[in-house]
């Protein structure tokens, strides 16, 4: 029998009602019936107040069993969690690597030389991608960002695919490590390339 079914089980022996065991242990109804539904484990703390009350010891209230089942329980949220960044963190470096090609910036660059009976110089203007901006100016940040980018979506997809179901905790954190600083690289080389297009496109020639 797991703790909640426990927990609930020796509360009617002892004629008890959620709220009478609530105030023993000072803490709200709601949190006595979240711990006979499974949706929350007591603190240690709590833990010894029930197992008073109730007249029994820690260990037949609370079981290795049951101590399994939150560890594998937390296990899993992280897991999830994990997951859940990867497939975000992943999904804002694809944007980014398709940002960087699309023509996005409205620019305009001045004609020289001088049409005759004109005092300025013919605007020529055009739409430019962050890649044709940097490259035309000799700028390598959105090579470099590319190239790293795929780097670390592998990587994501490896953290996702390799570690799903695995308890390999020193692996996964150094592989988690990695990923998040090469994101954050990413990111940095993606807002300097952005920047350096912006203000390298209204040139002069």
């Amino acid at each position: 029998m797991n703790f909640p079914s426990k927990l609930k089980q020796l509360r009617l022996k002892n004629n008890l009602s959620q709220q009478k065991l609530a105030d023993m242990i000072f803490v709200s109804r709601t949190l006595i019936n979240k711990y006979e539904n499974g949706v929350a484990i007591p603190t240690k703390e709590n833990l010894e107040k029930l197992a008073n009350c109730l007249n029994v010891s820690v260990d037949e209230l609370f079981s290795n069993e049951d101590t399994l089942n939150v560890v594998l329980n937390h296990n899993f949220k992280k897991q999830n969690i994990h997951f859940i960044l990867h497939v975000i963190s992943i999904s804002i470096l694809i944007c980014a690597v398709i940002l960087t090609f699309i023509p996005l910036i409205v620019a305009f660059r001045y004609v020289y030389p001088i049409p005759p009976g004109q005092q300025t110089p013919d605007k020529f203007y055009y739409v430019a991608s962050i890649m044709m901006a940097c490259l035309s100016s000799g700028n390598p940040l959105p090579i470099i960002f590319l190239i790293i980018s795929i780097i670390c979506i592998g990587l994501g997809l490896f953290n996702i695919l390799y570690f799903k179901d695995k308890d390999k905790n020193k692996a996964q954190l150094t592989c988690n490590i990695i990923y998040y600083c090469l994101f954050f690289i990413c990111l940095i080389l993606f807002f300097f390339s952005m920047i350096f297009a912006i203000s390298s496109v209204n040139t002069v020639y």
